[in-house]
């Protein structure tokens, strides 16, 4: 039988333990971006499966999650973009689903920061959000730029601070209400046609 005091002991280093990981939890990814070179130092060169590099061919532009939203966005730039388009989701029953409808769509995470580290993202130069999650898609926006990709970023939100927000941080960003689908994609089209003329002029 444990004695009553250590019981509140117990208690007492079982509560702190749970205030602690909330806190890293809430700072994870933050703090991996901090320790990521002196982690990858640590390595070993051979690396596992999920660490491999991966394989997107002739890929220029990513749709980061295939719901109903990214479905329609990846269909609607499918006819200009054919492969150079490749969308990613983290659901391995849907990316069955839509390699059954002829769509590329490769199994991964969008706010795993490996995955991006795994990415050749100097041939990559639009990154589609199609999340409904706003934190995340600000915690991408923010891995993406960590990780040094340079190229243009889309994304959808539901509430005008949160548009305001995404805008802030250089993202070309739509109300997900009025542009879901195909309406965003052609949004995004005609700002990205913007912008090459900008960078042409």
């Amino acid at each position: 039988v444990v004695p009553a005091q250590w019981l509140v002991v117990l208690a007492l280093a079982l509560s702190i333990s749970f205030v602690i990981s909330s806190v890293i939890n809430v700072f994870s990814d933050r703090l991996y971006g901090q320790l990521h070179q002196f982690l990858s130092r640590l390595q070993t060169d051979s690396r596992v499966l999920e660490q491999q590099p991966i394989d997107i061919q002739d890929a220029r532009v990513l749709v980061m999650g295939m719901g109903r939203l990214g479905t329609g966005v990846y269909d609607f730039l499918q006819a200009s973009y054919d492969d150079r388009i490749v969308g990613f989701e983290e659901n391995e029953q849907k990316v069955l689903q839509h390699a059954a409808a002829g769509r590329r769509v490769v199994s991964g995470d969008a706010s795993d920061r490996d995955l991006w580290e795994r990415l050749p993202k100097q041939q990559i130069n639009k990154v589609i959000l199609a999340l409904s999650n706003h934190h995340e898609t600000m915690m991408v926006t923010e891995i993406l730029r960590q990780c040094g990709f340079t190229g243009v970023i889309a994304a959808v939100a539901k509430f005008d601070d949160d548009l305001e927000e995404l805008k802030s941080k250089g993202v070309i960003a739509f109300n997900f209400y009025k542009e879901a689908g195909a309406g965003f994609a052609e949004h995004v089209v005609n700002n990205w046609a913007r912008s090459d003329e900008q960078e042409t002029s």
